[in-house]
């Protein structure tokens, strides 16, 4: 059975969220379920230096620059 969790989310993003589960006639929780498959599939992009310190890449090191990112995006603040 699957587990319930809070989050805590900007309310531009949530909107954006609930606008796009309008349109797709889908739920919220499915949309983020979804959401996080697709992030989880991806090859991680940390650095396991140590076992109690965990280092994310930079966005730009990987070639990930503001202007590939949608402004709705940048807008959340997150």
């Amino acid at each position: 059975m699957p587990k319930k969790v809070l989050l805590a989310i900007p309310p531009a993003m949530l909107e954006c969220v609930d606008d796009r589960a309008l349109k797709e006639h889908r739920t919220r929780s499915d949309l983020i379920r979804e959401a996080l498959r697709a992030y989880l599939s991806r090859p991680a992009l940390v650095d396991f230096r140590s076992q109690n310190q965990i280092e994310a890449t930079p966005a730009p090191a990987v070639g990930i620059l503001p202007m590939h990112t949608p402004a709705t995006l940048n807008s959340f603040g997150t």
